[in-house]
């Protein structure tokens, strides 16, 4: 499986599957809601969550909020939560 993404205008995320034309993802802001302030942190986003989902050893993932962007992988599903 291929992601990939583009960023908006207004620095929302989407992201693709495959080549697909219509994205599986659309991330207009932050996971707690607070929008993306450029173009740069909406890509950062973007490249911790594919790093993150396509190889489940990477130490980091995408941030729910700017200020914890990006946070470390938990190492128990306990910790998820």
């Amino acid at each position: 499986m291929i992601l990939t993404y583009e960023v908006s205008s207004a620095n929302g995320v989407y992201i693709y599957k495959d080549e697909q034309e219509i994205p599986m993802i659309f991330q207009p802001n932050w996971p707690n809601g607070s929008p993306f302030s450029s173009v740069k942190e909406a890509e950062s986003w973007a490249e911790y969550y594919i790093e993150s989902t396509q190889n489940p050893n990477s130490e980091f993932m995408a941030g729910l909020s700017p200020e914890e962007h990006p946070r470390k992988r938990p190492e128990s599903q306990e910790e998820f939560i």
